[in-house]
């Protein structure tokens, strides 16, 4: 296993204990983009958005931004058509919260 995904997991699973946690796994996640492989980011981005799905209440911004996160991973892979119809899911999330710096990241 790459040493960046047993980081990103000690980050994503520390998300119950301390919140500020899912943040820092977004942001690790972006950093390590280009140095992880493919397969195991994939990977660690749908373990991502399933979680997220599952939790009740639903965190709008942590599914916003691992929808954002799923739609990087899509792009990346080839897949461009399914990571615009998922980009535009993030897109109507963070628009939903108002966040602007969402919007300006789905929009890059």
């Amino acid at each position: 296993m790459h040493p960046q995904i047993e980081k990103l997991e000690g980050l994503f699973s520390q998300r119950k204990i301390d919140p500020a946690a899912f943040g820092a796994f977004f942001d690790q996640l972006w950093i390590a983009a280009d140095l992880l492989p493919r397969r195991e980011m994939r990977k660690m981005t749908d373990h991502a958005l399933e979680c997220c799905s599952a939790e009740v209440p639903l965190n709008k911004r942590n599914m916003a931004l691992v929808t954002l996160a799923s739609g990087f991973v899509a792009f990346h892979e080839g897949d461009y058509h399914n990571s615009l119809s998922i980009l535009a899911k993030a897109r109507e999330l963070f628009s939903e919260l108002k966040d602007e710096q969402g919007i300006y990241a789905v929009t890059v």
